[in-house]
């Protein structure tokens, strides 16, 4: 498989979790101590008859974006296990080789998932 990515898919989260008016997007960066996740949260709202949206969250916003957050730290730890597992099926001279994640980016299947300093639990 190449390692080159489109501009289109190296731009796009690896996965975006939606309730009511809030999405999280999870991305994914590849980085010299490993791969890293990241979430964005935003709220969509309209404005006449456009959609535009924002970063910033009212009180009625505050369970579902706490919901959300959840949601993408689980996927997060299911992601990094099942990177982790993928990475012990491979023979061992193939685990240095670098291989195509699910949106497309590259990641080093022998790195281990970094978060901020620590690995899942």
């Amino acid at each position: 498989m190449s390692s080159e990515t489109s501009p289109a898919k190296a731009n796009a989260p690896v996965h975006t979790i939606r309730k009511h008016s809030l999405k999280a997007s999870i991305w994914c960066n590849q980085t010299s101590a490993g791969v890293i996740y990241n979430v964005t949260l935003i709220r969509t709202y309209r404005d006449g008859d456009n959609f535009k949206d924002t970063p910033s969250l009212g009180f009625d916003d505050l369970a579902n974006a706490a919901k959300l957050l959840l949601d993408a730290e689980s996927w997060i730890t299911w992601k990094a296990l099942r990177d982790k597992e993928s990475a012990k099926d491979k023979p061992a001279d193939a685990t240095s080789e670098t291989s195509v994640s699910d949106a497309g980016q590259t990641a080093d299947a022998a790195t281990p998932l970094k978060r901020r300093g620590r690995t899942p639990k």
